[in-house]
């Protein structure tokens, strides 16, 4: 996905809304990683990490940017895959270390797992082929293509899974996961689209917005268990936060679709 949006971009589109996503993801993700630590400097240690790290990164590739696809066209993926490198970025240098607790001895491991994402490995090989002027073989370009097409129903199957195992409702007898998943797909998108109008074009300050009230990220399950966290709990935010998001998102885009703010 990374590689066929960056590699067909003309670059004066690339340095105008890439350069404004990059800016405005790093500063809200900030802001949103001191507030959050703020917000849960009394719950027990084994959670205040893993919710950190839902309240401030999302699930972009997986959730967000297909749907936003769907809605808006190929015209807001820079935009978003922008958002994602940028959060995946400050997942490996900023959530990475405080989930672990690592040392300013260790950094240099976690520069190592930075180089080694898949999203930064594809954005380095995008650059490269868009300012060098090439183009994937035709084969390639097919294949990258088919993978794009697989993220999302990957991720619908993974929470499906999860769905299965841990009962479809579950969540919704867990008030923090509740709690959460309307700070994170309500208050968090409104706040943030408000904030970006004045800057920005309506499009992108919405698009950004949804980028940022984006669900759970798998990666915050996953953490949990690897580094005793509250696993249960990270399940209910991930599950309720992704049916929320999901239905959120399709009906404030079909709304401003329909009425005409983003025709």
């Amino acid at each position: 996905m990374i590689i066929k949006t960056i590699t067909n971009i003309p670059l004066e589109e690339m340095f105008r809304s890439g350069l404004f996503a990059v800016m405005a993801t790093l500063v809200v993700t900030l802001i949103l990683y001191f507030l959050s630590g703020l917000a849960v400097r009394k719950d027990p240690v084994s959670r205040r990490a893993q919710l950190r790290l839902q309240v401030g990164i999302g699930n972009v590739v997986y959730i967000t940017i297909p749907l936003l696809g769907a809605l808006f066209g190929p015209e807001v993926m820079f935009v978003a895959i922008m958002h994602s490198v940028t959060q995946d970025i400050l997942i490996w240098t900023l959530y990475y270390p405080m989930s672990l607790g690592l040392a300013s001895g260790q950094s240099e491991k976690t520069g190592l797992r930075l180089l080694k994402s898949p999203c930064i490995l594809a954005l380095i090989l995008a650059l490269i082929l868009r300012f060098a002027g090439l183009e994937l073989p035709g084969p390639v370009s097919y294949t990258v293509a088919r993978l794009s097409d697989m993220v999302a129903p990957a991720a619908l199957v993974y929470m499906g899974f999860l769905l299965y195992r841990y009962g479809i409702f579950k969540w919704a007898r867990d008030p923090i996961a509740i709690k959460y998943a309307l700070v994170k797909t309500v208050a968090i998108p409104i706040a943030v689209t408000a904030i970006l109008l004045p800057l920005t074009d309506v499009l992108t300050a919405v698009v950004l917005g949804m980028l940022f009230g984006s669900s759970a990220p798998t990666v915050s399950i996953v953490w949990a268990e690897g580094h005793k966290g509250d696993l249960p709990l990270a399940i209910n935010c991930f599950l309720s936060s992704t049916l929320l998001h999901i239905l959120l998102t399709l009906v404030a885009g079909f709304l401003l679709l329909k009425t005409g703010v983003l025709a």
